[in-house]
């Protein structure tokens, strides 16, 4: 639900360089550190198969070099915080009146049931 609402913003700690993005257009300008996938899982033998089963990779997160001092700086997510409670505040609402609606349904029941009840008795 909330990934829609997505803002990016890169922060260097050394001089304070700031940059907040929206998409990752404007990224295109900055160096990125090249990174090797982080190996989680050793190769193994398959014994059945007389073959090597691949190891298994994890990504790491992007990281770009600082315009002004060259310092490291990593990619970091910001959840656009209106957005999301508008989100919130919508599905509060339909399910607010998914009950009332529920509600309106089950009386309706009962009614015709009672209605039913009253026939027969007679």
């Amino acid at each position: 639900m909330t990934e829609n609402y997505k803002t990016f913003q890169l922060f260097c700690e050394h001089c304070n360089w700031k940059k907040i993005t929206n998409d990752g257009n404007d990224l295109k300008q900055l160096h990125e550190i090249k990174r090797s996938p982080i190996q989680v899982k050793i190769p193994t033998y398959d014994v059945v198969n007389q073959k090597t089963v691949d190891s298994k990779f994890r990504e790491q997160k992007r990281k770009f070099r600082c315009p002004n001092c060259g310092y490291s700086m990593s990619l970091k997510i910001i959840v656009d915080t209106q957005k999301a409670l508008e989100s919130k505040q919508e599905i509060a609402e339909r399910a607010r009146e998914r009950k009332e609606l529920e509600e309106k349904i089950l009386e309706d029941q009962r009614k015709m049931y009672e209605e039913k009840n009253r026939f027969d008795g007679s």
